[in-house]
C-alpha cells in the first residue's frame, strides 16, 4: 500500500501542497502514463482511477467539438 498523503504532501514533488491549485497539473511537461509522481492522486497501473481514460477521452472530444463548431473571428 502506497502512502498517497505523503507523496502528495512532499514539497519536492508538489510545491505548496496545502493550497488548492489545480493548475499545478497543467504546468510543464508531464507523462500521463503513470510515471510522474505529480499524478499520484490518480494512481497508476492496476489501481488507476477508473474515470481517468474516460476523462481524457472526454476532454479530447470536447476540444474537437469546440474546434469544429465554434465560429472563429479575427
Amino acid at each position: 500500500m502506497v502512502n498517497m498523503w505523503a507523496i502528495t504532501h512532499d514539497e519536492a514533488i508538489c510545491y505548496d501542497p496545502e493550497v488548492f491549485k489545480p493548475e499545478r497539473f497543467m504546468e510543464g511537461d508531464m507523462s500521463i502514463m503513470g510515471s510522474d509522481l505529480r499524478l499520484a492522486p490518480f494512481a497508476s497501473r492496476r489501481r488507476v482511477c477508473p474515470g481517468k481514460a474516460m476523462g481524457i477521452a472526454t476532454v479530447h472530444l470536447w476540444l474537437i467539438h469546440l474546434l469544429q463548431n465554434f465560429k472563429w473571428m479575427s
